[in-house]
């Protein structure tokens, strides 16, 4: 919903997600996929350490994104 835009509350819900995945499944790699035009959820990918890797995403429209552990603040 708009009223919670910019309240860090999908950074925090994806970072719980990130930490059990990477917790549980330790060989794997994360991927995420995005539209480059959701600037928003674009950033939010980034913040979180997930590098563009130029590849298209398997839904039309998104770019695929990878999670670069050490990248992650």
């Amino acid at each position: 919903a708009t009223r919670y835009a910019g309240a860090g509350y999908a950074s925090e819900a994806a970072r719980a997600v990130i930490n059990l995945l990477g917790e549980r499944y330790p060989s794997r790699t994360i991927v995420a996929e995005c539209r480059p035009q959701n600037a928003a959820s674009w950033r939010v990918l980034e913040k979180l350490g997930f590098r563009p890797t130029g590849e298209d995403g398997h839904r039309a429209g998104r770019k695929r994104l990878v999670y670069v552990a050490h990248a992650a603040r």
